[in-house]
């Protein structure tokens, strides 16, 4: 599984919190990361982990 589909299953699929997802994911900055994602994807991790649920 890559970063990408690994990163997407543990928002749409776990309980965990964004900045543990962001560190099991590879980043080491949960902002750079919600930045990123928001670029990516024009939500948050948050607002997409709420939409796919």
């Amino acid at each position: 599984m890559n970063g990408l589909c690994e990163l997407l299953e543990l928002l749409t699929n776990t309980g965990k919190k964004v900045s543990a997802i962001s560190i099991e994911t590879g980043f080491s900055n949960t902002d750079y990361f919600c930045k990123t994602f928001k670029r990516m994807y024009s939500l948050t991790p948050t607002e997409y982990r709420n939409v796919k649920k």
